[in-house]
C-alpha cells in the first residue's frame, strides 16, 4: 500500500504580513499564526499518523504543538537560504525592469 505524505505550513509569522520569506530567520508566530495552527490541528484530528516530523525552525515547531501533535524535529526539513538578491522584500533595492505593454 503506497504511503501518504501530509505537508503542512507553520502559521504566520510577523513577517508573513510583510510578504517577506523568513528564510533561515528563526521568527516565533504570531497571535494569527497561533490561532491557524490551533485550526489546524482540530481539522486533521480525525486523521492517524504513523510520524509528524518538523523543522527545527521556531514556528515549524510551535504550529505542531499548537496543532497537538509531538512532532520529531528533523534537521533536514530546515529552510533554505534563498539568498540576499532572492529575497522579495529587497526589490525594493533594485530598479525595476520596464513593462513591455
Amino acid at each position: 500500500m503506497p504511503a501518504t505524505l501530509y505537508l503542512c505550513r507553520h502559521g504566520d509569522t510577523p513577517w508573513s504580513t510583510e510578504r517577506r520569506f523568513a528564510g533561515k530567520t528563526d521568527l516565533p508566530l504570531t497571535a494569527d499564526g497561533e490561532e491557524a495552527a490551533r485550526l489546524l490541528g482540530k481539522r486533521l484530528r480525525s486523521f492517524q499518523f504513523d510520524v509528524v516530523l518538523t523543522s527545527p525552525l521556531l514556528r515549524a515547531r510551535q504550529t505542531a504543538e499548537l496543532a497537538g501533535f509531538s512532532a520529531k524535529v528533523d534537521e533536514r526539513l530546515m529552510e533554505l537560504a534563498f539568498g540576499r538578491l532572492r529575497r522579495p522584500h529587497t526589490r525594493r533595492d533594485r530598479p525595476r525592469a520596464p513593462r513591455l505593454d
